[in-house]
């Protein structure tokens, strides 16, 4: 049982619902995957994984490709839907990977402390798919705010300024707005001041915790670099990475739908030295690139979401709102000139916002998906 208070059997309920939903597929070329060494891909083709040597073990072939995967990821880093929809990329190829290697087990001998390892990854997996739902929750919110944006703009429609009572109406929906991403923000700060926090608070916090957890746990069984070859190692191999990233992304995200919180990344306390995987400089690399970009959007002046597609859309709203209020004191033909390009503007920022939004929920589900596939396989091979 999570601090988030859910079961697993509500998260089986759910996620059958999502096997109906949406086509099964473990690796959508419709979600791009960052890779640093890969040519330029034609649009329409899909990208391939580069070929490895054939003596290359499992375990150091997905840990090279998930090395050149985040250093990718690293070198565009921005806190905006395209660059969240790569990095989702990423968690779902660690996660097609573990289903790729699950079915060695099934072959294979467990002793005490590889169980010990496959009960805890099943245990954290029942987080993160709580941290999934949370997630969906919050594309609900957005998609809310979106939808107050769009009542704005239809009232928009050949409205002049000699009619008051549209305008009123309209400032009142934009301010409306306004209000709600205010509310966001007084949200993600709540729990400083001893109130109840939001599910996304606490979804943030509990991947923050899992991420510091993370020293305690290992990789695989025995000696990491002497063990390549071994096909369990690379199977554990596969579930620390996938948890690590999910963990790490994961928290990326729920931060920029916090809006402007003052809240940590999960701080990835990875395995001693000698124990590191060899794409753990990559992943400390990003984290310290991403934890630089998160500071930088946090000090631009006037910006209230982390988010920069609801940002822009926000920004638009409120310059509206403020040119609709100094109705009184310019001049009517060049007040609507001004509205009119602030219409555009706004128009432009909500499609944008839209358009990109709904491919990074299809992602979210598509992990929720991978996570319940890879929890039905380990507990039929621990059973």
């Amino acid at each position: 049982m999570t601090q988030l208070g859910s079961s697993l059997l509500s998260s089986l309920g759910a996620a059958f619902h999502l096997f109906h939903a949406y086509p099964s597929s473990l690796v959508s070329s419709k979600y791009p995957i960052p890779n640093s060494n890969a040519k330029t891909t034609p649009v329409g083709e899909v990208e391939s994984i580069p070929n490895s040597d054939t003596n290359t073990s499992p375990v150091g072939e997905f840990e090279s490709d998930l090395s050149s995967r985040l250093d990718g990821l690293r070198q565009a880093t921005q806190i905006n839907l395209e660059w969240l929809q790569q990095a989702l990329g990423v968690v779902i190829y660690t996660h097609s990977t573990v289903l790729k290697v699950i079915p060695e087990l099934l072959q294979l001998p467990l002793n005490e402390k590889e169980k010990r390892s496959l009960n805890e990854y099943l245990d954290d997996s029942v987080n993160l798919l709580d941290a999934c739902n949370v997630l969906r929750e919050s594309f609900g919110d957005v998609q809310r705010y979106q939808m107050m944006v769009q009542v704005a703009l239809h009232s928009l429609m050949d409205v002049r300024l000699e009619e008051q009572v549209k305008i009123t109406r309209l400032k009142n929906i934009l301010h409306d707005c306004i209000v709600a991403i205010r509310r966001k923000e007084e949200e993600a700060g709540s729990g400083r001041h001893g109130n109840q926090r939001s599910k996304l608070e606490n979804c943030s916090s509990m991947l923050r915790r899992m991420g510091e957890k993370l020293s305690t746990s290992s990789s695989s069984n025995g000696d990491h670099e002497s063990c390549k070859n071994n096909s369990k190692n690379a199977v554990m191999s596969a579930l620390y990475g996938s948890k690590t990233i999910t963990i790490f992304l994961c928290g990326v995200l729920s931060m920029a739908l916090l809006v402007k919180t003052k809240r940590l990344l999960p701080t990835l306390n990875l395995l001693n030295h000698h124990e590191q995987p060899s794409w753990s400089p990559s992943m400390l690399k990003l984290q310290h690139r991403v934890k630089e970009e998160i500071e930088r959007r946090r000090a631009i002046k006037g910006s209230a979401a982390l988010l920069q597609e609801l940002d822009n859309v926000h920004v638009e709203v409120k310059g509206l709102y403020h040119k609709l209020n100094a109705g009184d004191k310019a001049s009517k033909n060049c007040l609507m000139d001004e509205i009119r390009e602030s219409v555009s503007r706004l128009r432009g920022s909500a499609e944008d916002l839209e358009k990109k939004l709904v491919p990074v929920e299809h992602q979210v589900d598509e992990i929720y998906r991978m996570l319940v596939s890879s929890r039905v396989s380990l507990l039929g091979i621990i059973e």
